[in-house]
């Protein structure tokens, strides 16, 4: 089964090269690149900013380890890439399926897509 989460990554346009240059890095495994392209390609949604050059990734319902490479490499891939980026260059944002689990890194804060991390209560008042 496991534990699932809905993830956002923002990137400046430089934040997306640096992407790039890491993932045609030939000193980083190759079947780790591929599985982090991979991830990439899988997001359920990708948009890309044409004045910016700014892009953003948000996958719904995944397995977001950043604890295990041997069973995660794509996302310990981004994980430590975000690591070794600038702050200003990204924006990060994790909600896991429990209430009090959420990440928010990056200081990305002029961002054309506005991602924002919010947690609300909803009823029904109808009885």
């Amino acid at each position: 089964m496991g534990y699932y989460s809905d993830v956002a990554l923002a990137l400046t346009r430089d934040g997306v090269r640096k992407l790039n240059e890491k993932l045609s890095d030939a000193s980083i495994d190759a079947e780790t690149r591929k599985d982090a392209a991979n991830l990439l390609a899988s997001a359920s949604k990708h948009l890309v900013d044409g004045d910016s050059g700014s892009e953003v990734w948000y996958w719904r319902d995944i397995k977001w380890y950043t604890s295990d490479p041997q069973y995660c490499p794509d996302v310990c891939f981004i994980d430590k890439f975000l690591c070794e980026l600038d702050f200003e260059d990204f924006r990060f944002m994790r909600v896991g399926e429990d209430d009090d689990d959420t990440e928010a890194h990056g200081g990305f804060v002029n961002d054309p897509f506005d991602l924002t991390l919010s947690r609300s209560i909803s009823f029904t008042d109808a009885l």
